[in-house]
């Protein structure tokens, strides 16, 4: 028996949102490995064609890869927790920054250690981003936002009300 199943059978949780978590992990890593390989491909490709440093060559895969990832996170991985908006992807690149600030350190580390070979390195430091990623996304990044836990109904439906109009002040001439 799985952990996830005896913590659906002591827990109670539904199959539905079993199924749920089940599909968004899936799909954070379907987008997630889209989004490395986008990474990886193109921080490779400018390390070993254009014999760029590794740091520079990481940055720009991961400029690459932050556009494809955001874009597969909001518009169908977390696509019934938010929508995409300004302030999602603010948040998105916010947290992408801190996590590629730790990716930078990791490589750095990795390069100083002169252990492996800097195209190795770069896939270590990527792999660890990655990793950090689907927590960040998921807890912060994407939550629910408060108009959907809590709407504020434009007016009372049961009862066929309208909605309150806005008084104008006396002397008001619009």
């Amino acid at each position: 028996m799985s952990a996830l199943s005896m913590i659906v059978k002591v827990g109670g949780v539904s199959t539905s949102l079993k199924r749920v978590i089940s599909k968004r992990v899936i799909s954070y890593g379907v987008v997630g490995a889209a989004a490395t390989l986008i990474h990886a491909l193109v921080a490779l490709a400018l390390l070993e064609l254009l014999a760029l440093p590794a740091q520079w060559a990481n940055l720009a895969g991961w400029v690459v890869a932050l556009v494809a990832s955001y874009t597969g996170q909001a518009c169908y991985t977390f696509s019934d927790l938010s929508e995409p908006s300004l302030k999602t992807f603010a948040r998105f690149v916010g947290a992408s920054g801190a996590l590629f600030v730790a990716n930078v350190v990791a490589l750095e580390g990795l390069l100083r250690s002169a252990v492996l070979p800097p195209a190795i390195s770069v896939a270590l430091a990527i792999g660890l981003q990655a990793t950090l990623g689907y927590i960040v996304q998921r807890r912060w990044v994407f939550r629910r936002s408060d108009a959907r836990i809590n709407p504020t109904p434009r007016h009372d439906e049961r009862f066929g009300t309208p909605p309150a109009r806005p008084t104008r002040s006396r002397g008001s001439t619009k």
